[in-house]
This record gives C-alpha cells, structure tokens and sequence, in this order.
C-alpha cells in the first residue's frame, strides 16, 4: 500500500547508500521481510519456529521475543528473504492483506497492522550511529518492515501480554490460494476487513458489535434521494409548516427534521448492498440486528441482556457474510463457501 512505500522510502535512501558500498566491496545484498501481527487465539505449536510456502516463498514463522514458544505468544512475525528491496516490499503488502482476508474468512482474530507503525521507537541519532557501525536497529513496527541481511540488526520492543489454540496451517494454506490476486482489493474493502479482524479480536460484545457493523456501513453508498423523492420531501415540509394542529415550535421542529434528510439512510443503503450482492435472504436478520443495534447504541434499550455475547457473535456471522460477499466481487476467493463458513443467524426478538 502507498503507506508502506512512504514508510520504507524513508529509510530507502539509507540503505541504499549501505548497498552501494557494499557493492563496491563486491558484496550484494539481499533482504527480509518482517511482518509483525498480534493474535487472538495463540498458535498450537511447541516449537519456537514453523516454516510454511505461501506465494511460491518460504515464510517462517516465529514469536516476536526470541527464545518464547509459539504456543505462548501473542505477537508473532512472519519473515521471508528475497533479493530485492522492491520484490520484498510488494510480497509483503500482500501477505499482510491476505492474512487479514484469511483471517476474515475463519473468524479469528488477527491484528495485521495498520499504516505499519511503530508501537516502540528509538531515536534517529542513535539508530544513525549504530548504521554507521554496521548494526540497524529497527522500529518495532506492527505490519510489514523490511531490512538488509548484509548487517547486523535489532528490533527494539517489547511484548504484552491470552488462550485459545490456533493450527498455523488452517490460516497459511487460506492465504496461499488469496496471496496470487490479492491485489484486486481496494483500500475500502480492505479497510473493511480490518474492521472485521477487530470485532473477532475484541472480547468486550459492545465492542465487538460496533466493529462488526461498521464494517457492513463502510462498503455501503449512502447517496442523495432522487429528484421527485426530494421534491415529495419539501411538499411535506410544506404541509408541516402549514398544518393546523401544531404550533410554530412545533411545525418549526419537524421542519428542521425534515431539512436534515439531505441523504438516504446509512441502514438503507446497508439494505441496497446487501440486495446489490443478491442476499436478500440476509434482508430480515439484517433489519432485526441493525435494529437492536440502534436501541443499544442510542440508548433506548439497555445494553446489559443477558444475550448480549451471542447477539454480538450473531452479528459478526451476519456481517462477516455481507462483507466477504462484497470483497468476492474483486477477489472470488474470498467469498468461496461463505454460506458454510457463516451460516444465517436467527435473531432472536
């Protein structure tokens, strides 16, 4: 994405001038990939380290602390070596977005990164001076980084502190069938899917529900209502205005309410996609879960039922489904069996 080109170009400059001297002392250097996630449910392997294919590369998998089991990690790095800064750069975009569609499609939650931003940095004068010496010292960065081979480095962080178990298999193989055409996928839609990756990694339902549902919201068009509904929309001010039961504060009241119906709603146009991607099926379980989403985010209904955890879950099904659906229009992988992977919920009340 452009913003891990701009991150990697500022240091690009600084390794190139390293590779240029290298070079001249007759040594070329290759580089690696790092990308750094953090995961809700830990992978189920004892050992420190788990090699994997993905996109024709040999990917290792590791603990972000050295030396820590995989099985005991939260947050993990995923590294792969290449001969180009430019082919290591594009692979990982790649495997960062098809490890956020993977983990998507199985419900679980993996946080892959945004913007690749540091969480711990070091000062440029000192990470300057240790390059002069041949070390690099690195930004601990959530997401995707890369780095020459030909030099010592250190990647200075630390890690916080979960347990369910997770097979590295049943997500690798996922992201080995996305990784060839997951380039189709446009920022909204994967934004979209950073958005799901964030409910399945949130415990809190409230949470939970509100990443979910956003996600649905942010693939919807919200557009402008057409000619003759905005011409009904005046004619019904008009009447407001003019009608005899209400007093001036009244009608002026309804009048300003009626002003603000610039657009359609965000639950409408959530109605048109859902159509638009032929699961109308999905129409009545949508008008049921948005519904009662509104009542707890606006107050009108407690936010404390007892089956506040299932409806939060249900939702992140519903919307998992619409969402999945919608990134299948540019990558149809990833709305393979998606009917199976989130069945219908039924929402109760």
């Amino acid at each position: 994405m452009d913003d891990l080109n701009e991150f990697l170009d500022a240091k690009r400059s600084q390794f190139e001038a390293a590779r240029s001297q290298r070079e001249k002392d007759g040594v070329n250097p290759t580089y690696t990939m790092r990308l750094r996630v953090r995961v809700g449910d830990r992978f189920n392997v004892e050992g420190l380290t788990h090699s994997m294919t993905i996109g024709g590369r040999v990917v290792v998998l590791s603990a972000r602390n050295p030396g820590r089991p995989l099985k005991d990690a939260e947050w993990v790095v995923l590294k792969s070596e290449f001969e180009g800064l430019d082919d290591a750069i594009a692979f990982g975009n790649d495997l960062q977005t098809s490890l956020a569609v993977a983990a998507a499609r199985r419900r679980r939650g993996i946080d892959v990164g945004h913007k690749n931003k540091a969480t711990s940095k070091t000062s440029e004068d000192i990470k300057n001076m240790f390059f002069r010496k041949g070390i690099a010292m690195l930004d601990d960065v959530h997401g995707v980084t890369v780095y020459p081979n030909d030099m010592a480095t250190t990647v200075i962080g630390g890690e916080a502190h979960m347990i369910a178990l997770l097979a590295p298999t049943l997500l690798s193989e996922e992201v080995a069938t996305l990784i060839p055409e997951i380039q189709r996928i446009d920022e909204k839609h994967r934004n979209a899917i950073l958005m799901l990756n964030a409910a399945a990694l949130n415990n809190e339902p409230l949470a939970k529900l509100a990443f979910a549902v956003a996600a649905v919201e942010m693939l919807a068009n919200v557009s402008s209502w057409s000619p003759s509904q905005k011409k009904a929309i005046e004619a019904l001010k008009e009447s407001v205005l003019s009608h005899p039961d209400l007093d001036s504060d009244e009608a002026n009241m309804i009048g300003a309410a009626l002003d603000r119906l610039h657009n359609q709603g965000v639950n409408e146009a959530c109605r048109k996609l859902i159509m638009g991607l032929g699961l109308e099926v999905l129409l009545k379980p949508w008008s049921k879960f948005y519904s009662k989403r509104s009542s707890i985010f606006h107050g009108s209904k407690p936010a404390i039922d007892a089956d506040l955890v299932s409806y939060s879950d249900e939702a992140l099904i519903l919307c998992s489904r619409i969402v999945l659906a919608a990134v299948g229009r540019q990558l149809p992988r990833a709305a393979s069996d998606i009917e199976n992977l989130f069945p219908t919920p039924i929402p109760a009340g």
